[in-house]
């Protein structure tokens, strides 16, 4: 005896039967059906085709997972690249704990008196309105002054001299987040530190 896997012609449940039947009826809506080598075959043809196509289901789905894995994998090496830089980046703002090194405060000082008296007021020629659009427009990207720039426009006097042989003065930075509602102290601090080695 030799039983074959087919579906119901009727309500297509999957039934198996004697081969050598001449005819079967179907356990599940009662229907009878003559069984002939073409429906065998047909049957056999139908099998092959659904697990062809559960197989290539199953290769598409893994590929998108593959590809969804490597791609987060991929973003979370750039983000913490980026946080594990040779550079040095120190966060500020008031609800900051950092514990921050004295030369990297005379910095962020550097950068809150550019911001707030310089940068802040140069940004009002417009009116309020104007400044408040203008700084909007910095509200993610932030303000990148370099340490270069922050002594040309700063009163260093109170600075070491031999900055220039510890610190990188193009990559040594402040980066000023303004935020709402923009006034002169509405805005947070982040410093990256490049030291010459």
């Amino acid at each position: 005896m030799r039983l074959v896997k087919l579906s119901c012609p009727n309500c297509n449940a999957k039934i198996e039967v004697n081969a050598d039947m001449k005819k079967f009826v179907c356990n599940y809506c009662g229907t009878t059906t003559p069984l002939t080598d073409e429906i065998i075959k047909a049957n056999n043809n139908s099998s092959k085709k659904s697990l062809k196509e559960l197989l290539i289901k199953s290769m598409i789905i893994i590929s998108i997972g593959i590809i969804l894995c490597f791609t987060l994998i991929c973003l979370f090496y750039c983000k913490n690249y980026q946080n594990v830089s040779s550079n040095q980046k120190i966060g500020h703002d008031t609800s900051n704990k950092n514990i921050i090194n004295e030369e990297t405060e005379r910095i962020r000082k550097l950068g809150i008196e550019f911001y707030e008296g310089f940068y802040w007021d140069d940004c009002g020629k417009y009116g309020n309105e104007g400044r408040k659009e203008f700084l909007e427009l910095f509200k993610k990207v932030g303000i990148t002054v370099s340490l270069e720039n922050l002594i040309r426009w700063g009163d260093t006097s109170n600075y070491p001299d031999d900055w220039s042989s510890q610190y990188d003065y193009d990559d040594t930075k402040i980066i000023v987040y303004p935020k709402e509602p923009y006034g002169k102290k509405d805005y947070t601090i982040s410093i990256e530190i490049s030291k010459i080695n």
